[in-house]
């Protein structure tokens, strides 16, 4: 999360006629993203809270998001594992994959519980 905040603050001075494009699997990550970036972000939510996040299907709109995206933001710990590898290979897009300065997984900073 604080990856996240420093991300979208660091960006959004230098980007004053652009929005950042972010892409949230959860519609929680999609508001978070929203009332941190404000008017200087264009948000897309992968999933409604109507849906189960675990049964998603790898649509092509899906992937065209992801395409566009500056920013991927996720919960991580396998809740998107049957369709997020596959927005993310078939995106093509080099910025959001893992490792990179456009992906974020929450879990990877928490201590998990079972």
């Amino acid at each position: 999360m604080k990856r996240l905040l420093i991300f979208l603050m660091l960006w959004a001075p230098l980007a004053a006629h652009a929005a950042l494009n972010v892409f949230a699997c959860e519609p929680e990550w999609a508001a978070l993203a929203r009332e941190l970036g404000g008017p200087d972000v264009q948000v897309f939510a992968a999933t409604t809270g109507r849906q189960d996040p675990h049964r998603i299907e790898a649509r092509p709109s899906l992937i065209a998001q992801m395409r566009r995206a500056d920013l991927v933001v996720c919960s991580g710990a396998e809740l998107e594992a049957g369709w997020l590898p596959v927005l993310l290979r078939e995106s093509n897009n080099p910025a959001v994959q893992p490792g990179r300065p456009g992906y974020f997984e929450a879990t990877r900073y928490v201590t998990l519980r079972d």
